[in-house]
């Protein structure tokens, strides 16, 4: 009972403090190779997510895929899973789907479903959320399993994505550092961190560590001293100069005396160059005759082989002459670009 009244007092208090956030210990999208996971029967990835197929039509099946090891925090914690049962209706007798967890030589069933209720979610992937408080401290793993009198009646079980999150008191995160993508020797370069406090109470006097990946040491420290509330977004400030001629990336490292999480403290790296003193001179040669033949993967629109010549450049600060007919004196280039995709004789 003192349980259930804690949980609702939790979801009072998310009514009454809708700002602030909460912190993901971690989540997985199925985009990359699987490290940890096992897999029996019909189960397979694809990027993006994994699946239960229906063939080889299997009788008494029992398939299953199970999560790598994690440990539920002290202050409890709610696993999401993003899943879509597709149900064959017309081949189910007594099929089943099952969500358990794998403690102390235990398993647990938190999620049954029976495939003759029909189809479960949205193609697109439906959130469910299973409270972990009752595994508080416990290290566990998570095995999705059908089972039943034939594999052909799912369609597939589609999983596209898992997550734990818990709140914290105090947890800050770190996330992009934006600032000049060059500098020249001994110039000061001001760059800002984005950072979010992800507890229930606000935060301050934040420390910011500046990293390069060329570097052991820091680069350089500033203290945060303004207040951020839950749940909100600050930039904070950073400066730091370099005589060094060189191209590195940089991040930064957040630290907080009373921070309970400190796996989200690095920032995203920054491409950084610092200039040699003389100049570069750079063609990029436009040899695609206006031809997009290039899918961007990230937003899939079309586009020219040169596109992404040029963001490159850009992102490095270099300057650069474009020019889709390759002069005849090439003299005067240092470094010459070109692009040979799309080349039409005609």
């Amino acid at each position: 009972m003192k349980k259930i009244i804690l949980y609702l007092l939790l979801i009072l208090a998310m009514f009454k403090w809708p700002a602030f956030s909460q912190t993901k210990i971690f989540d997985e999208s199925f985009e990359s190779d699987l490290t940890g996971w096992n897999f029996e029967g019909n189960w397979f990835q694809e990027p993006g997510y994994i699946f239960m197929y229906y063939h080889p039509v299997t009788y008494n099946y029992d398939f299953w895929t199970i999560s790598p090891e994690f440990q539920v925090p002290v202050t409890g914690g709610d696993l999401i899973i993003n899943h879509f049962v597709d149900v064959y209706q017309a081949n189910v007798t007594d099929e089943k789907c099952e969500i358990l967890i794998l403690h102390n030589d235990q398993e647990d069933v938190v999620w049954e479903y029976a495939l003759s209720n029909g189809t479960w979610g949205s193609i697109f992937g439906t959130d469910m959320l299973i409270p972990l408080d009752e595994f508080i401290g416990e290290t566990v793993r998570v095995k999705i399993k059908s089972y039943g009198a034939k594999s052909n009646a799912l369609w597939g079980w589609f999983i596209f994505n898992m997550s734990l999150t818990t709140f914290f008191n105090y947890d800050v995160e770190a996330l992009q550092l934006n600032g000049p993508a060059s500098l020249n020797p001994g110039e000061v370069g001001d760059w800002t961190l984005s950072i979010k406090n992800l507890g229930l109470n606000p935060i301050s006097d934040i420390t910011i560590k500046l990293f390069s990946y060329k570097e052991h040491n820091e680069l350089a420290t500033e203290i945060f001293n303004q207040s951020i509330p839950a749940g909100e977004t600050s930039l904070a400030p950073i400066t730091w100069s370099s005589n060094l001629v060189h191209n590195t990336m940089l991040y930064a490292v957040i630290e907080h005396t009373n921070d309970q999480y400190s796996a989200n403290n690095k920032s995203q790296s920054k491409f950084l160059r610092i200039n040699p003193p003389q100049e570069v001179n750079i063609l990029v040669w436009d040899n695609d005759n206006g031809i997009e033949t290039i899918i961007n993967p990230e937003t899939g629109v079309n586009q020219q082989a040169s596109a992404t010549i040029e963001q490159n450049l850009q992102e490095a600060g270099l300057q650069y002459s474009l020019l889709e007919k390759l002069p005849v004196d090439l003299s005067q280039y240092d470094i010459v670009i070109a692009t040979m995709g799309s080349h039409c004789l005609g």
